[in-house]
């Protein structure tokens, strides 16, 4: 007789995700915070206001070690000095195996089938990262050296079949699943969001990041002088970013023709022992940091956009030497390699008003 378990491995139920739109506050007082939702930015909306570029809120941001000999930061010893330490907290990970590890990899054969040309992977492959809902679905599969976008018209049967098994086999999305029968056209707000899959004959497991994270995927990635760079700035800043129950949301601009930067920090949620980003109904609004000294803003500033440029980063639509504004969320290091994700955008001032 054939038998069917979910090994579910976690520290208590998941919630959900969603990453957004883009929201540029421009106004004369805006350090010029972009707002990619990620679902905790309470009514905030990670904006920062005051004279001159100073942040609302106020509160201090700790302090860290100060950089010696010019700067250079003492050897790594594997404590966080300033930027924090990459979280070894275990994402939720799903193993189903039998009928329900089963039915995920026929809901995944019945979509490669339907792909044009159909799609034949190995029976044993893996998805880097996959979005779905009751209705559409979008994945990435590693079609051998190949990665594949795959996405599903809304309202898909396919996407249905997939996201019901997935449900089945442990995954717990966010907004809670679905009924048997949802309305044409409509989840009801309640998706998926997975990663690191990987599918074999008859099973299939992954850690479900519907709920909790570590935070959004680096797009930065440096190492060497522009790492320690980054390291000696939050130093120097006084900034401390090694409590796990928050991270550090760094908003810059030069619309005044200099870098005035200020940080709020982005609050965690406990579960268990270890410290999340909920990403599904949020944690409240974002908690007070500081604002950074001319001196200090210009060293992240150059920081910042050398540990970009070091890692080939390309903004969406302009040069990155045209930045005129920046936002850092979730700043990692591990003694050699800084990572953070990045919004660099340029914004116009507004218009003066009228004289009269």
């Amino acid at each position: 007789m054939k038998t069917s378990t979910t090994t579910i491995t976690f520290l208590g139920a998941a919630l959900g995700a969603a990453i957004s739109a883009l929201v540029l506050g421009c106004s004369d007082k805006d350090l010029g915070a972009v707002q990619p939702d990620g679902g905790n930015n309470g009514g905030s909306g990670g904006s920062v206001s005051g004279t001159g570029g100073i942040m609302s809120g106020g509160g201090t941001g700790g302090s860290g070690p100060g950089p010696v000999d010019g700067g250079v930061l003492p050897p790594d010893n594997g404590m966080c000095k300033s930027i924090a330490r990459p979280s070894t907290a275990p994402l939720p990970h799903v193993k189903a195996t039998g009928a329900k590890g089963t039915a995920v990899v026929q809901a995944l054969t019945a979509i490669y089938a339907a792909q044009t040309p159909p799609l034949m992977p190995p029976a044993t492959h893996t998805i880097p990262s996959l979005s779905c809902s009751s209705s559409e679905c979008n994945f990435k599969l590693q079609n051998g050296s190949s990665l594949v976008d795959i996405k599903l018209d809304p309202a898909s049967p396919l996407a249905r079949n997939l996201y019901s098994a997935l449900v089945a086999a442990g995954a717990e999305p966010c907004g809670g699943a679905i009924a048997p029968a949802p309305p044409p056209g409509g989840g009801g707000g309640s998706y998926l969001k997975l990663t690191s899959m990987t599918v074999r004959l008859n099973e299939a497991e992954f850690d479900d990041v519907s709920s909790y994270t570590h935070g959004w995927e680096p797009n930065v990635v440096a190492t060497g002088a522009a790492a320690q760079a980054m390291v000696a700035a939050f130093s120097f800043a006084g900034i401390n970013d090694c409590d796990p129950s928050s991270s550090v949301f760094m908003i810059c601009n030069t619309r005044n023709g200099h870098p005035e930067c200020g940080y709020q920090r982005r609050p965690y949620k406990k579960v268990g022992a270890y410290w999340y980003l909920d990403t599904c109904i949020g944690t409240g609004g974002m908690l007070p940091g500081d604002d950074l000294s001319n001196d200090q803003a210009t060293k992240v500033w150059q920081a910042i956009l050398g540990a970009a440029q070091a890692a080939g980063f390309k903004p969406n639509d302009i040069p990155l030497e045209q930045t005129n504004i920046i936002n850092g969320h979730f700043f990692t290091f591990d003694g050699t390699t800084v990572r953070f994700f990045l919004i660099a955008d340029h914004a116009t001032p507004p218009m003066p008003p009228p004289m009269h």
